[in-house]
C-alpha cells in the first residue's frame, strides 16, 4: 500500500528549504567560513566570507562604473558600501527577515541591499548582480526617487552593465 499525502504542502516546504542548499552547490563549490576576510577598497569595505579571493579593485572599478552611468559624484561624506560576500542560504534568510523588494530567481533572493545598513549580500563577485545592488545604493544615497522605481533604475543600469560587457567580448 502506498502512502499518499491529502496535502501537498509538506512536500511543498521541503521543496522550498532545499532551494537554498541546491543554489548553494550550484554556485561551482564555494565555500562559505564562519570567519571573514576584511578589505577595504577605496569606495567599499569588503567582508568576504567565501573562500574565494575578491579583488577590491575590481569592485571599486564597478562602483565608478555605476556611479557614472548614473550621473552620480561619489561623495566622501556619504558612507560607504559594506559588500558582504555571503552565502546564498544567508542572504535568503535575511530577505526573509527584512521583506524588502530583493532581486530573486524563483522566489529566492540571490542578492540583497539593505539601505539603512548600506550592506550588500552576493553570493560571489558577479558585475551584474553587485551593479544591481550598487545601483540601489546609489539611489538611497544620492538620488530622491521613490523606492517603487528603485527596481527599474537598477535593471537599466545592470541592463547597460550587461551591453558594455557584450561589446567587449
Amino acid at each position: 500500500m502506498v502512502y499518499v499525502p491529502k496535502s501537498r504542502a509538506p512536500l511543498a516546504t521541503l521543496f522550498l528549504f532545499l532551494i537554498p542548499l541546491l543554489l548553494q552547490g550550484c554556485l561551482g563549490s564555494i565555500q562559505y567560513r564562519p570567519s571573514t576576510a576584511i578589505q577595504s577598497g577605496l569606495h567599499a569595505d569588503i567582508f568576504n566570507f567565501s573562500d574565494r579571493d575578491l579583488n577590491p579593485d575590481r569592485v571599486d572599478d564597478l562602483y565608478l562604473e555605476v556611479a557614472r552611468l548614473m550621473g552620480v559624484t561619489p561623495n566622501s561624506s556619504k558612507p560607504r558600501p559594506q559588500v558582504l560576500v555571503v552565502s546564498p542560504v544567508e542572504i535568503h534568510k535575511r530577505y526573509l527577515s527584512l521583506r524588502p523588494t530583493a532581486k530573486t530567481q524563483g522566489g529566492i533572493a540571490v542578492a540583497l541591499y539593505i539601505p539603512h545598513e548600506d550592506t550588500i549580500l552576493i553570493p560571489h563577485f558577479d558585475r551584474a548582480l553587485l551593479s544591481h545592488e550598487l545601483t540601489h545604493y546609489f539611489t538611497f544615497q544620492y538620488l530622491s526617487a521613490p523606492r517603487s522605481k528603485w527596481e527599474q533604475i537598477a535593471e537599466e543600469i545592470t541592463d547597460k552593465i550587461k551591453n558594455k560587457e557584450r561589446i567587449i567580448r
